[in-house]
């Protein structure tokens, strides 16, 4: 590509414009494709959104001994919840509003040293150092 001395800035920027698209034809979240060019972005591939949690209730009765490790298990079902899920995925504790429940719920909670998806569909969680005495509620935010 060249330019003249006797082209007008005008012509000069028009001459370098000619690679972009003339207008966006595509809706929705956008994406650039670094020459000019915008497409329709792709979830999944693009971006990912953060579906509504899944409140699930985690009974004191469930928690099973594991003779190897000594610790206290349990798995729980969370609809939607895939092994590949990855850090995206958030679970956090369900509080609440009544002073002497919370009380409880943040005993169990400080009692749960792991979580993780090991089964589709189940999520699984893991006290080392004992089980927690009530039941609580977990919000699981899945973000594919």
């Amino acid at each position: 590509m060249s330019f003249t001395s006797n082209q007008t800035l005008k012509q000069c920027l028009d001459q370098l414009d000619t690679g972009k698209q003339a207008s966006i034809a595509a809706s929705g979240l956008l994406k650039g494709a670094g020459n000019g060019n915008v497409s329709t972005a792709a979830r999944g591939t693009d971006y990912s959104l953060v579906n509504a949690p899944v409140i699930v209730s985690v009974p004191y009765t469930g928690w099973v001994k594991n003779s190897t490790t000594n610790a206290y298990e349990q798995s729980v079902a969370v609809t939607g919840l895939l092994t590949t899920d990855d850090k995206r995925t958030r679970v956090e504790i369900v509080g609440s509003t009544d002073v002497a429940a919370q009380a409880l719920i943040d005993t169990a909670a400080a009692l749960i040293s792991y979580v993780a998806c090991n089964t589709n569909g189940y999520l699984y969680l893991r006290c080392d150092s004992g089980a927690p005495a009530t039941a609580f509620s977990v919000a699981v935010v899945i973000a594919r």
